[in-house]
């Protein structure tokens, strides 16, 4: 989180500073609410570097392999392409953030806007197990993140 942050309020934005792996990687970021729901924040499927937008994922340009050691800012409002940030509001509670960075795309096709767990942890899981076994360089974070009302 943007400073290090990880307790934010009804209204604040998720502002994320990540520093990608050793080596050249996409990303892939999901958010892991406390009411069970689960929101692709950003995306890569070989094609598009997609994020979550109120319209859903959008393309906001062609997949990106970001540099070894790069620190990436994400989540901060962008005009241009009509992204306003991710709001914190209700439901409030512990949430986490799972940051992967990939040697290559996780995805073959864009993720829907959101998923429930079973299904997000059961296509994470053989996303994984197939870049693993292809020999693919892997690295991912988990951060809790605790949001609370005004």
């Amino acid at each position: 989180m943007k400073g290090d942050l990880t307790r934010l309020r009804q209204d604040d934005l998720a502002i994320m500073r990540i520093v990608m792996p050793d080596f050249p990687a996409h990303l892939q970021v999901d958010y892991l609410a406390s009411d069970g729901t689960i929101a692709h924040l950003v995306a890569d499927d070989g094609h598009n570097l997609l994020v979550l937008t109120k319209d859903g994922m959008k393309p906001v340009g062609a997949s990106h392999l970001y540099r070894a050691g790069e620190t990436v800012i994400i989540g901060e409002p962008d005009p241009a392409l009509g992204f306003e940030g991710w709001e914190i509001n209700e439901p409030f509670g512990t949430d986490m953030i799972i940051a992967i960075a990939s040697a290559v795309p996780l995805r073959e096709a864009p993720p829907p806007a959101s998923d429930t767990g079973v299904v997000y942890f059961r296509d994470l899981r053989a996303a994984l197990e197939t870049a693993e076994a292809a020999g693919q360089r892997l690295s991912g974070q988990a951060v809790l993140l605790e949001t609370v009302p005004r």
